[in-house]
């Protein structure tokens, strides 16, 4: 399968439904961020990087187109991380480490104040990005119950409310709800690559997206 999306790259879904038709893939890319996303997408799936090769295609530009060419592996689901295992979000579960969720940081729409409670946990607003919450979510309780709380007070987890998803899929590249689960025991995961781009695309302060981004 030849895949050759525009700049917004493809979809989880269509990329979920693609590993099970094809034995290799060839993706071109124009844009590398994207790329990186779903190069993450199609590794959890099983599809590995078998060779690249950037072409510049507009000389004296910072345009790069990319060629990659993807075979059948073993599906990244899981990885070290310190204290424990971290795992990515295309298989249902959020992105962070792995086992019962401690604290989470999450991007909720509208503005919840500098902090409150959730029946499971305060949250702390760390930053306003793009007029939205980042918040940080402790817990001695189940997610799901902290998610359904915000939603009911009017705060939706950004990527999912149905009426904005499009604008952060468009403005962010931003393909799924914006959850990842920082420390789970001892395991600490910093911030998945796709909510570091999104928050890069809408603002976020640069100390914020420092003090929860992986190590570059």
């Amino acid at each position: 399968a030849i895949l050759n999306p525009a700049r917004r790259g493809a979809d989880p879904a269509t990329l979920g439904r693609l590993v099970g038709c094809a034995e290799r893939l060839v993706y071109v890319s124009c844009g590398p961020e994207t790329l990186a996303r779903d190069l993450d997408v199609l590794a959890a799936h099983g599809f590995r990087v078998a060779a690249m090769e950037a072409v510049d295609l507009f000389p004296q530009t910072p345009e790069v187109e990319t060629v990659v060419h993807l075979t059948q592996g073993r599906p990244l689901r899981t990885w070290a991380t310190p204290g424990g295992r971290a795992g990515g979000p295309w298989t249902g579960r959020p992105s962070g480490a792995v086992g019962q969720a401690d604290e989470a940081v999450v991007l909720v729409l509208g503005d919840t104040g500098p902090g409150g409670r959730t029946p499971v946990g305060p949250f702390e607003r760390i930053a306003v990005v793009a007029g939205h919450s980042l918040i940080k979510i402790g817990l001695h309780g189940p997610l799901p119950v902290a998610l359904r709380t915000l939603s009911k007070g009017r705060h939706p987890v950004a990527g999912i409310e149905p009426r904005t998803a499009r604008f952060f899929a468009d403005k962010a590249g931003l393909t799924r709800p914006f959850v990842h689960i920082v420390r789970a025991g001892r395991a600490f995961a910093p911030l998945h690559g796709d909510l570091v781009l999104a928050l890069e695309a809408l603002g976020a302060p640069p100390p914020v997206i420092t003090a929860l981004a992986p190590d570059r």
